[in-house]
């Protein structure tokens, strides 16, 4: 910074400064063995005066601006340290102490005194006094030194490793509420530091690194040794200060000692400044970035971690350049040998660059995810002892004579010539070299078969692993190699080798999870699905089963390679039985397949289920006044919820609100919408759902066309939260613990939300629109009942499916025998629910009909209608919601005669 005098102030960094030195501000530079003076005059000349000043100072460092701002250094000086223009020393040397990965955090204790300042007189200098005049003429100096204050500064630097649950923002607080008490801390001789119990555990897992103007014998390393160094430096400075440094410089300009054809030193513009560190520092945040995710990844991933070394070098051999042109041009513009547009324009040629900032950022994110994906997708694989991942895991094992099989996950994700990487170097040759047309950098990230095709190979990898753990002949590798489109190695391959020779084998995947499709008092007949994949080399099956909880009653049956099903007899009565169907293959290889869910057998007399018989007649309970939206009307009504109070909650579509009918009453009122279709706190737009959240005294809405879920509260109905949204929400359900389930039409999913969830968990579907026992199409109303076992009227595929908790496929319960009008068929079921009973009740929409299954059987009954579509009391016309009430009287929602039905049951 520059005085009224023209005086410019600025720190020594280390340098050794002397008072009648001469400085070159162009570059930053000390000319040694020059002086306009004797020394006697010097000596003659010199004040000294005391300047006793201490502080200390607490800082967390974020970035290069913020180290030069703990160091005092000005603008330009900035410029010249980072371009490399001064070498720094002593305490100084902390400008190059850098992080080295983001998991650690780092916080700074600095320490500064000051004892004396020394000044020249230069009133008493006038040029008659020189007697090296001629030194001005040679134009090697801008300023000579005219002041200086001396002192000392230490930079305590305090690293933290974080460990992954751990966030920068809380340690680093607490690293400087602790470091803001360590100028307190008693350290008496001989006894420990005086620290609470959270401090003495936080400061010993700190490491010290020490940077200071002092000679010391040893530097400190921990928490406890800086803080006993902290308390010795006021005496390790000297009684009269004799061991202070430089620290504050004062440079009075040549030019005013008579010389006034000399040229004023130009000053560069602060936003240049900026624009220069924020360059620096951010090639350094992305080399570190870049090696944090090197170090993290997965250690298989070898072939992109190879493109972040290039990287790296790259960025290195850049940083370089770059410095290089500002050690050239900043002494020029200071001097006016240049303009700063020059400057300016270096700048704008690297955002023009392949270095551009977000083209770099851009790279080293798709190269973390690819890392990250590709890690995660193994991760399981490598975590068991005989997965060999090494570079050279295959030569191993084939040059292995005891080995007679071999199974290698190859994996060929990564070119091997990167497009941008080329294009980087290119730069680095020829710093005209401008990718004229941009090119998209593709990656396997975005193409959806060839993530279904890794995920599906590495199942079959793990899945054989996890089956073969005694076979000793066989090995497993993972190998990481290069795209080689010449020899079609693109994408994941699962290689088999035999006795050293690769063979053309499709390894099996592992059977579907096996389910009961029918169940007596002593058998079962045991379901399954062949592997989607190898099916050729299947040899047979093995089916191995046990008493739940009780291994040693495990037994075995064998079933032909065409089996996709085993009635399995003898078993005990009111038992609950684990089964696991295994793939014995002709590679000799076993493939283990997914446990069942727990399958009881029942006594003969528990299998006969009481059935509730209802008046086939209904009585209209809403919408008596027929179609229509005013009271007492209904338009296509959908979803209906019967609350603890006997009341009807009605998701009144058409009419895009929510009705309530108190229970024996024409009272009705509209507790939500109404008001047009729209987005507003009062309206809905086609709610196809509702139900009622007795623990929070709150209803749901699923507001399909608004893609939304809301809550509204009793006792603020008109002022709705949303729950969720973006989703093409359509049924809804709730279990005992208040989680909340929501169909997707869209996604041909259900996902389950719990409180404070962003994106909720899938629990039906997963597998996009399809047939299979792991698929949905058309998703419609749901039903979960008391053991978190959810019903899904599977509408499109004409079937009801019912998920047991954490089933990763579910089981038809009823229908999935294509549509039709028989006893084994459903058209486009709507609602579901479950009576106490466990006994299924479907709305056969398409049939008109109210349907009723018993959990296993081919054929269900049907309990209401079924007389053809019509508006008799004993007709329906596309049933969709059902409910019960609590005596167990069924409620209908009569969609297409727009009102409810209520079926009361027949006394017993």
């Amino acid at each position: 910074m520059a005085t009224e005098d023209n005086t410019i102030e600025t720190i020594a960094l280390g340098r050794p400064f002397g008072l009648g030195m001469l400085y070159d501000c162009r570059n930053d530079k000390l000319i040694p063995a020059m002086s306009l003076w004797n020394p006697e005059v010097l000596e003659n000349q010199c004040v000294t005066r005391k300047q006793p000043f201490t502080n200390y100072t607490v800082r967390t460092e974020k970035s290069l601006h913020d180290k030069a701002h703990l160091l005092n250094m000005g603008g330009s000086l900035k410029l010249s340290v980072l371009g490399g223009l001064i070498g720094v020393s002593g305490s100084a040397k902390y400008v190059n102490d850098r992080k080295e990965t983001k998991h650690e955090e780092r916080v700074t204790l600095k320490y500064s005194t000051t004892v004396h300042y020394k000044q020249l007189t230069m009133g008493h200098l006038a040029t008659e006094k020189m007697i090296h005049t001629d030194i001005l003429d040679q134009d090697v100096a801008t300023h000579v030194v005219t002041g200086i204050v001396y002192g000392a500064d230490a930079f305590f630097v305090f690293n933290r490793a974080l460990s992954k649950n751990e966030e920068n923002t809380t340690v680093s607080g607490k690293l400087e509420v602790l470091l803001n008490k360590l100028p307190k801390i008693d350290i008496s001789a001989g006894v420990e530091l005086n620290m609470n119990n959270d401090d003495k555990q936080l400061a010993e897992s700190l490491t010290c690194t020490f940077y200071g103007d002092f000679n010391l014998e040893q530097n400190p390393s921990t928490f406890e040794e800086a803080v006993k160094l902290y308390k010795m430096l006021p005496s390790v400075v000297g009684v009269n200060g004799e061991n202070t440094v430089a620290k504050t410089v004062y440079l009075y300009p040549l030019r005013l000692l008579n010389r006034p054809n000399m040229k004023m030193i130009r000053q560069i513009s602060q936003n240049l400044i900026d624009n220069c560190v924020s360059l620096i520092n951010d090639l350094y945040q992305l080399k570190m970035q870049a090696s944090d995710i090197i170090n993290d990844g997965c250690p298989t991933v070898h072939q992109n971690k190879e493109h972040l070394k290039i990287f790296i070098n790259y960025i290195n051999q850049f940083e370089n350049d770059v410095k290089k042109e500002m050690m050239e041009l900043l002494p020029k513009i200071r001097g006016n040998g240049a303009d700063e547009i020059q400057l300016r324009d270096f700048l704008n040629q690297v955002e023009s660059s392949p270095f551009n900032r977000q083209k770099l950022s851009d790279w080293i994110k798709l190269k973390e995810r690819e890392i990250t994906m590709e890690s995660n997708f193994i991760q399981h694989c490598i975590a068991d002892p005989r997965v060999d991942s090494s570079l050279n895991a295959l030569d191993k094992a084939l040059s292995d004579s005891q080995c007679v099989h071999i199974i290698c996950l190859s994996i060929h994700l990564t070119n091997k010539n990167d497009f941008y990487l080329q294009d980087l170097s290119r730069y680095l040759d020829d710093k005209t070299f401008n990718r004229r047309e941009e090119t998209t950098q593709s990656s396997w990230l975005d193409e959806e078969d060839v993530l279904a095709e890794i995920r599906e190979k590495i199942a079959i990898f793990f899945d054989s692993v996890q089956g073969n753990v005694d076979n000793r002949k066989i090995k497993f590798v993972i190998t990481d190699k290069h795209i080689d489109k010449q020899k079609n190695l693109e994408g994941i391959f699962l290689n088999f080798y035999e006795k050293g020779r690769k063979k053309n084998v499709e390894i099996p995947s592992k059977p579907g999870q096996p389910i009961a499709t029918e169940i007596k008092d002593d058998c079962i007949l045991l379901t399954w699905k062949k592997p989607q994949n190898g099916n050729i080399n299947v040899r047979q099956y093995k089916i191995i089963y046990s008493k739940e909880n009780d291994e040693k009653s495990k037994s075995e049956l064998i079933a032909a390679n065409d089996s996709e099903s085993l009635l399995i007899q003898n078993l005990t009565p009111n038992t609950t039985y684990i089964f696991t169907v295994q793939v014995l293959t002709t590679i000799g290889l076993v493939i283990d397949g997914d446990m069942s869910d727990p399958i009881t057998i029942k006594p003969p007399e528990q299998n006969k289920t009481k059935s509730n018989k209802f008046k086939q007649n209904g009585i209209i309970c809403a919408g008596e006044n027929g179609y229509g939206g005013q009271s007492n009307q209904l338009y296509r009504p959908q979803g209906i919820f019967i609350d603890h109070h006997n009341n009807i909650l009605i998701a009144d579509s058409s009419n895009n609100r929510i009705v309530e009918r108190k229970c024996h009453s024409n009272e009705e009122r509209v507790i939500a919408g109404g008001n047009g279709p729209g987005k507003g706190d009062d309206q809905l737009f086609h709610p196809t759902d509702v139900l009622v959240d007795k623990k929070n005294n709150c209803f749901i809405i699923s507001d399909l066309m608004n893609r939304r879920v809301i809550r509204c509260f009793r006792e603020n109905e008109a002022e709705p939260q949303i729950l969720i949204s973006d989703i093409d929400c359509f049924g809804l359900s709730i279990d005992k613990n208040g989680f909340i389930y929501v169909s997707d039409r869209a996604k041909n999913e259900v996902r389950r939300w719990k409180k404070g969830d962003e994106r909720g968990t899938i629990v039906a579907g997963r597998h996009r629109k399809g047939t299979d026992l792991n698929q949905l199409n058309g998703p419609g109303l749901i039903f979960v009942d008391e053991e978190d076992s959810l019903y899904v009227s599977d509408t499109f595929n004409h079937r009801v499916m019912k998920w047991t908790k954490n089933a990763k496929e579910g089981i038809v319960v009823a229908g999935g025998n294509g549509e039709g009008n028989s006893l084994k068929q459903l058209s486009s079921p709507w609602g579901v629910i479950v009576d106490d009973l466990g006994q299924i009740y479907v709305a056969d929409h398409g049939n008109h009909r109210v349907m009723r299954w018993c959990e296993g059987n081919a054929e269900g009954e049907v309990v209401i209608g079924g007389k053809g579509r019509g508006k008799a009391l004993n007709q329906l016309n596309h049933p969709s919601g059902l409910s019960f009430d609590t005596e167990e009287n069924l409620y209908v929602a009569d969609y297409g005669n727009d009102r409810i039905l209520k079926y009361e049951q027949y006394s017993h």
